[in-house]
C-alpha cells in the first residue's frame, strides 16, 4: 500500500474502508488510520457511528484502502455528533515497529487483546489478558464467550498474527466478569 496515501489518511483524520486479502477473513475495517510502521497500521475501529477500540493490522495484508462518499458522510456524522471530539485517537502510544513491541505495550498497559491469524481458511481466535510476551510468541489466558479464564496460556506466533484487537467494547465489558474454569 502506498506510504504517502496512508499519510494523507492520517493526517486528513480521514474515515477509511480497509479491505485485506487473507484466506480466513471476509471482513472489511472501517475507522481512522491513526499510525503506521514500515509493516503495521493501528486503526480506530468503529462501528454503526461508534469508536469500538482499535486494530494493528499487517500492512503487507491491505490490498485496497476507501476514501469515498459513504466514508466521508461518516467522517461528518462522527464530527457533528460530538464523538470525533470527545473519543478520536489513542491517549497513549504504541510502539508499532514489531508485534513484539505492540504485545509489550499492551500487556504494560493492561488491555485484553483479541488475536487472530488469518493465513488460513480457518482462523485462530484467541482473546485474553497478555501473560508472557517472548521474541518470537504471546502467550494469553484465553477465555470463553461464558467468562471461563483457560489455566493453560495459548502461544500465539508473531509470524502467523494478522489482526491484533484492543480496548474494544466486548473485551473491555466482559473482563470484569472472568472466572476460572471449574477443574
Amino acid at each position: 500500500m502506498d506510504a504517502t496515501t496512508i499519510n494523507r489518511h492520517i493526517q486528513q483524520q480521514n474515515f477509511v474502508k480497509i479491505t485485506r486479502n487473507l484466506p480466513g477473513n471476509s471482513e472489511e475495517l472501517r475507522g481512522f488510520i491513526l499510525a503506521k510502521s514500515a509493516s503495521l497500521l493501528l486503526i480506530q475501529s468503529t462501528y454503526d457511528f461508534m469508536f469500538d477500540g482499535y486494530a494493528v493490522v499487517r500492512l503487507a495484508d491491505i490490498v485496497k484502502i476507501r476514501n469515498g462518499k459513504f466514508e466521508k458522510m461518516s467522517k461528518r456524522i462522527f464530527k457533528q455528533e460530538g464523538l470525533f471530539k470527545s473519543s478520536f485517537g489513542l491517549n497513549t502510544e504504541i510502539s508499532l515497529k514489531t508485534w513484539q513491541n505492540v504485545f509489550a505495550d499492551l500487556k504494560q498497559l493492561d488491555y485484553h487483546a483479541i488475536v487472530q491469524c488469518e493465513d488460513k481458511k480457518e482462523a485462530d481466535f484467541v482473546i485474553g489478558p497478555i501473560k508472557r510476551v517472548s521474541a518470537s510468541t504471546v502467550s494469553i489466558q484465553y477465555y470463553d464467550p461464558a467468562g471461563k479464564l483457560e489455566s493453560k496460556l495459548s502461544k500465539v506466533r508473531f509470524e502467523e498474527t494478522t489482526i491484533v484487537r484492543f480496548g474494544d467494547n466486548y473485551s473491555t465489558i466482559i473482563r470484569k466478569y472472568l472466572t476460572p474454569r471449574a477443574k
